[in-house]
């Protein structure tokens, strides 16, 4: 309990300790105030037990009502004085001061000093250039590119005011320029604030305000500030006005042109010719009114001041003028010799420079022809063609509009000898016989011929002369300059006056001969042209004749069968295929759709192939239809039929296109019997035949479908293995035009009965086949066995698997046909 009382009484004697000891709360700061302003300098004391006091300038000040006046509790430690209707006395260095808190304590205060500032509003600043002074609103002169330097001065300002400058609108940076400031020596209260700028000038900133504004609190607008105008100089540019865009013509034209400065100082203008030392002029304008040609020249304008010299600048002046020929040559007449050439030349003003055209007017006729475009004019291997006037023509095109000048002309004229103008002259002359021919030469001779003269064979005649029918007539001037026509009159021409005439020409000069070829036409009588038109009709009758007369012999009859085509083999072939049975063999119906037709016939069933009538009258080669038509290796050729007719006679034909149409009309009853037959052909083999010899003696020359002999191949149902063996046994047989086969077991059996005339005839060994005719037959033959052939005699080749069957009559081979 004792310890802890102590320890409170220590602890609060330490507590009074600490609060003796004085601080400071708050010192007197620098401090501004307009002049009858009050100003308050703050001096603030934790613990304050000393005595306040204030010092200025070092001395102490005391406390004046209405003047200088404590501002705070000074029993609260606030000793800050209040300075009223301030003044420039008031201006100085202050300082507060408390005394200790006893005579023993250290604890005595004095502040640090503070700066009492009275503002004095700076005098309105001035511009200086090398210490001299420039008045508000004169011209500041600097140079374009150059760096210049001025100085703003503002005085007797407190605190010293602070200094900017501005070109126009625009603040220039601190950078480019400074400050200093000092008190003035004849008032020491204020201040004298010294600003330098220096700064590069463009030619832009010519006539710019260029200001100083000094910146201060005393100033009632806070600011104020001098400025003045920027003379910014430069070397003179130039640009240049009236320079003619089109052209200008002398004469009629006028040219003003003008040189425009810019440039500070004023500068002087000088033209100049280029190429030329020489002033042309110191003028702003240069005129030419109206321009002439001497006026074409390119001007130069230049303008110099004391800074510089500008650029110069240019303009051409052309001025076109119209081309005018000076001179023409080498004579009014000039003579030149005959295959030699001689030369014109033309001189001529102008500009644009002309451009040149030589034109020849042709004497007599006025035509001219246009001979060079140049200055000069070459004329070579002369002839009398060369001769007549020649002008040279000059022009030029001025605001698009041509302008010529004509010189005056130059006579040409060529000597020489003769020589004759061989493109006017027809090198060969026709003439009826019994008229007159006149054959004319044109020739040029200066000068004039001697001696014309005229030849053929061994005779000669001269002009102005005659020989019987034969006139060579006075030379006539020609059209031409120079030149004459020659001509030799034949009269009543006959076929002996058809020859060569030679034309020779003399002159002191030299010689010059032409030939010309006269032919004389003998006239076409009335009879030889009616011998013609007769003989062209005979042979024409003879050629129809003879076209009638092979359509209707048997060698043209199958090829003029309307029945028959080579596109009807085509058809069979896809037809084939298409009807193809589930054998493997090609069945036919007997619809008369066409399918399997040959001939004309419907063929009945098995596929049959034709071999075409004409191929018993042409090369074996030529009909290869059904080995064509049987291109793939599953076509059979299985019936083989063969049909007799009559002795060939100019009616078999006839005949033979009858059975064609009667075959078509009854095929659906032929193939009904057919069928029966050949269901008969299946039992009785060889001993089943038909009537058909009986039917083809009654019909004559109608030959029907029951007359034909079909063979037809076995098909052994029970032995299928003995099917190509069967097959290969086809190539021994023979056929015969009326074929009997006389194996029991045939491979080809017939299907319709023989007659019995041709069984007597198969008996007895004679030939079956009537008295001879045409025989037509149709063969089909598996075309995997390799049947090598079927002809008459014993040969076979079999490696070949060309099929064909050999037709003979009266033991004589007709014709093989390729199957």
């Amino acid at each position: 309990m004792f310890l802890s009382s102590f320890t409170c009484v220590a602890l609060a004697a330490l507590l009074q300790g600490t609060a003796a000891v004085q601080t400071w709360n708050q010192e007197p700061s620098r401090t501004e105030v307009n002049p009858g302003g009050n100003a308050v300098l703050a001096c603030k004391i934790y613990n304050k037990q000393g005595t306040c006091s204030w010092q200025k300038d070092g001395k102490p000040q005391g406390m004046f009502v209405g003047k200088y006046e404590w501002s705070g509790d000074m029993e609260a430690g606030d000793c800050s004085i209040r300075i009223s209707d301030a003044s420039e006395v008031d201006d100085g260095d202050w300082e507060c001061q408390v005394t200790a808190s006893a005579f023993t304590a250290q604890d005595a205060l004095t502040s640090r000093i503070a700066q009492l500032v009275v503002r004095v509003a700076p005098s309105r600043p001035q511009m200086e250039v090398d210490t001299l002074q420039v008045a508000a609103g004169q011209n500041f002169t600097v140079t374009e590119g150059r760096p210049g330097s001025i100085k703003c001065v503002s005085r007797y300002g407190n605190p010293p005011a602070e200094i900017k400058w501005f070109i126009g609108d625009r603040e220039l940076p601190a950078e480019e320029y400074d400050q200093t400031n000092a008190t003035e020596v004849d008032k020491p209260k204020t201040w004298m604030g010294v600003s330098v700028l220096t700064h590069t000038y463009v030619k832009e900133d010519h006539g710019q305000p260029l200001r100083c504004v000094a910146v201060h609190q005393a100033y009632q607008t806070k600011s104020e500030f001098v400025e003045v105008i920027m003379d910014v100089q430069y070397t003179p540019t130039v640009t240049l006005e009236g320079a003619p865009n089109d052209d200008v013509e002398e004469g009629i034209d006028n040219v003003t042109l003008r040189c425009l400065v810019d440039a500070n100082p004023a500068a002087n203008i000088v033209w100049k010719l280029l190429g030329a030392n020489d002033v042309f002029s110191f003028q702003k304008e240069v005129s030419f009114r109206p321009v002439q040609r001497k006026h074409s020249a390119t001007y130069t304008c230049e303008a110099r001041n004391p800074v510089g010299a500008s650029d110069p600048i240019s303009v051409k002046i052309d001025v076109k003028y119209a081309p005018r020929v000076l001179q023409v040559g080498p004579a009014p007449i000039v003579t030149a010799t005959l295959h030699n050439h001689t030369l014109l030349e033309c001189l001529a003003e102008g500009n644009p420079p002309p451009k040149y055209t030589w034109i020849q007017t042709i004497p007599d006729s006025g035509k001219t022809v246009v001979r060079g475009n140049n200055a000069t004019l070459l004329l070579e291997s002369m002839t009398y063609e060369h001769q007549g006037q020649y002008v040279c023509v000059a022009s030029n095109t001025i605001k698009g509009e041509l302008i010529e000048d004509t010189s005056t002309p130059v006579t040409v004229e060529v000597v020489g000898a003769p020589h004759v103008l061989r493109y006017t002259v027809n090198r060969n002359v026709q003439v009826a016989k019994g008229e007159d021919a006149v054959i004319q030469v044109v020739f040029c001779s200066d000068p004039q011929p001697s001696r014309t003269t005229w030849e053929w064979g061994s005779l000669r005649l001269e002009a102005g002369n005659g020989q019987g029918r034969y006139v060579a007539e006075n030379l006539a001037q020609d059209s031409r300059e120079d030149c004459y026509a020659a001509r030799l009159r034949v009269q009543g021409a006959d076929a002996a006056d058809a020859r060569d005439y030679h034309l020779n020409v003399e002159n002191d000069k030299g010689a010059d001969q032409y030939t010309v070829s006269l032919l004389v036409n003998e006239p076409v009588s009335m009879s030889t042209v009616i011998g013609i038109v007769i003989a062209c009709l005979v042979v024409l009758v003879l050629v129809t004749l003879l076209v009638l007369y092979a359509f209707k012999t048997e060698k043209w009859c199958f090829s003029q069968r309307g029945d028959f085509k080579p596109t009807d083999l085509e058809s069979d072939k896809s037809d084939l295929e298409s009807q193809k049975g589930n054998n493997g063999r090609h069945q036919y119906s007997s619809s008369g759709s066409g399918v399997g037709r040959s001939g004309g016939k419907t063929l009945v069933e098995g596929s049959l192939a034709s071999i075409p009538p004409d191929a018993f009258y042409t090369s074996a080669s030529k009909h290869t239809s059904v080995s064509t038509l049987s291109s793939k290796p599953d076509h059979e050729y299985e019936n083989l039929k063969i049909m007799p007719t009559p002795t060939a006679t100019p009616s078999s034909c006839q005949a033979t296109r009858r059975n064609s149409s009667s075959s078509s009309s009854n095929s659906s009853q032929t193939t009904r019997r057919d069928e029966q037959i050949h269901e008969k052909s299946d039992t009785k083999g060889e001993a089943a035949t038909t009537n058909l010899e009986e039917q083809t003696d009654m019909d004559g020359l109608n030959l029907r479908q029951g007359e034909m002999q079909t063979f037809k191949k076995q098909d052994d149902h029970h032995h299928p293995h003995h099917h190509q063996q069967d097959e290969a046994k086809d190539t021994s047989k023979t056929m015969k035009t009326a074929p009997i086969l006389t194996t029991s077991t045939p491979p080809y059996v017939p299907v319709y009965q023989q007659h019995e005339k041709s069984k007597s005839a198969k008996t007895s060994g004679a030939d079956p086949r009537p008295g001879g005719g045409i025989l037509y037959a149709e063969l089909q033959l598996p075309r995997s066995s390799n049947n090598g052939s079927m002809r008459r005699g014993g040969n076979r080749h079999a490696q070949q698997k060309t099929q064909y069957a050999e037709i003979t009559f009266q033991g004589r081979p007709l014709q093989t046909a390729e199957i």
